[in-house]
């Protein structure tokens, strides 16, 4: 498995967005987005993205072009390692679509 990740926190909320690309090598298979309970929308090229949320973190996933698996997830870490409510600071899906473009 190939797995780049990128972390951006903002120190004062502990808001946190994860920038994520991961192929597996000897299942291609394995670097398909599961689509089961997750909303699709299309990204500026085409490419279909899915988005899921629950109380504590949103995710916007879909397929590389060039096979990698790509997401962002977006939750509220406190120091101690545990998530909580993103209430307030839950983002509009259309900024996780933004991000995702700007990627493409």
């Amino acid at each position: 498995m190939h797995q780049f990740v990128f972390h951006y926190r903002n120190k004062e909320t502990t808001q946190q967005i994860n920038y994520i690309l991961s192929k597996v090598l000897k299942e291609p298979k394995d670097n398909e987005v599961l689509k089961d309970g997750k909303k699709e929308y299309k990204l500026n090229n085409g490419i279909a993205a899915f988005y899921e949320e629950d109380s504590k973190a949103q995710s916007l996933w879909w397929e590389n072009e060039d096979g990698f698996l790509a997401r962002y997830t977006y939750y509220i870490n406190y120091i101690d390692g545990n998530t909580r409510d993103l209430g307030e600071y839950k983002l509009e899906i259309r900024e996780l679509i933004d991000l995702a473009n700007q990627v493409q």
